[in-house]
């Protein structure tokens, strides 16, 4: 079931950045996105730990081949939709600084690019970048023992609450325009907290997630054990953060309770291994999902104006990420041909 569970948290993503950009903010409770991307991390963190260890065993030339195969897996359907975008945006006559596209097209640094006041073609690609660097660290990890992978999830936890907790005036830059007003006109940069940048999207902080789900591929005993630590501590920061006064910021109430109701969800979908019918086309439609709904907004909401946004911008969106499965499906082929070995379950 960790197919639909991909699917779900995907859709969650892309339903959440559709209420806020067609105005609509009230439609969700708290932003679904910033716990959705929490699980994918915590996921990402298994399945890749888990891809890589069997590189370790079956290939001769484990990290070479491991981070090619990432690449042909990840970088088609990143590609086609980052030409689109890019399209899109020019006919919304959308000023882009084709030196930063650049950045983004190689994906690990746009991480950092996230950082400059620029129109990206795929706003959430900052996340991939993210999980580029755990894909670099990962031989790394594997060189440390777990109780020293526990220390280290602790004391980026920890950093993660002091910087949320941070003083006021340190932790906004001051403006009061929301994301979908400042991100087309290029100064999103402006609107955003430290606490986002610094507890949420750039390194090493969001790490943390990552290396959870590595950890429960590697000893699951010892998982179980700090991961009661982990739900308690962060059960406690959350009523911590409504005295000190860091819930007023959005981003805190929604990383804990991502953290609290999310990642327990996949856990629970690990472990029993549930299985439903058409799991692994859910699974497959989740990546392009995440890549191509923004686009799809701009497309329905700027360039067309479809009255019924919603309706169109979701139907659109699967009905593209399904297109785009089906040609991933063909370049996997060659994929597990080349590397020697199939798929790594679960999907």
């Amino acid at each position: 079931m960790l197919g639909f569970f991909r699917f779900f948290l995907a859709f969650l993503v892309a339903f959440t950045h559709m209420a806020v950009e067609f105005g609509n903010p009230e439609y969700i409770a708290f932003d679904f996105s910033n716990g959705a991307v929490i699980g994918f991390y915590f996921l990402s963190g298994f399945l890749v730990s888990r891809s890589f260890s069997r590189f370790y065993s079956k290939s001769k030339n484990p990290c070479k081949d491991f981070y090619l195969d990432r690449c042909i897996r990840l970088y088609p359907a990143f590609f086609i939709v980052f030409i689109c975008a890019t399209l899109i945006l020019i006919a919304k006559n959308i000023d882009l600084n084709y030196s930063n596209l650049l950045f983004e097209l190689l994906i690990i640094p746009s991480n950092y690019t996230s950082l400059l006041p620029t129109v990206k073609p795929i706003p959430v690609a900052w996340s991939l970048g993210l999980e580029f660097h755990f894909y670099l660290l990962l031989p790394l990890l594997l060189k440390f023992r777990n109780s020293v992978k526990a220390v280290v999830i602790l004391f980026l936890f920890f950093l993660q609450f002091f910087i949320f907790n941070i003083d006021g005036s340190l932790n906004d830059y001051g403006a009061t325009k929301s994301y979908c007003q400042n991100y087309l006109n290029g100064t999103f940069f402006c609107s955003s907290k430290i606490s986002q940048l610094l507890g949420y999207k750039l390194m090493p902080v969001p790490l943390l997630y990552f290396v959870l789900g590595h950890l429960l591929q590697t000893n699951k005993k010892l998982f179980d054990n700090f991961f009661k630590i982990f739900l308690l501590l962060s059960f406690m920061f959350l009523i911590i953060s409504a005295d000190t006064g860091s819930l007023k910021n959005y981003m805190v109430d929604d990383i804990y309770l991502g953290t609290i109701f999310i990642m327990p969800m996949a856990y629970l979908l690990i472990t029993t291994k549930v299985n439903i019918k058409f799991d692994k086309i859910f699974g497959s439609i989740a990546y392009p999902l995440f890549l191509v709904h923004y686009p799809v907004i701009w497309l329905a909401r700027d360039v067309l104006e479809i009255e019924f946004l919603y309706s169109f911008s979701i139907f659109f969106s699967i009905v593209l990420s399904y297109i785009l499965a089906l040609l991933q499906d063909s370049i996997d082929k060659y994929r597990y041909s080349l590397r020697g070995f199939g798929i790594t379950k679960p999907q």
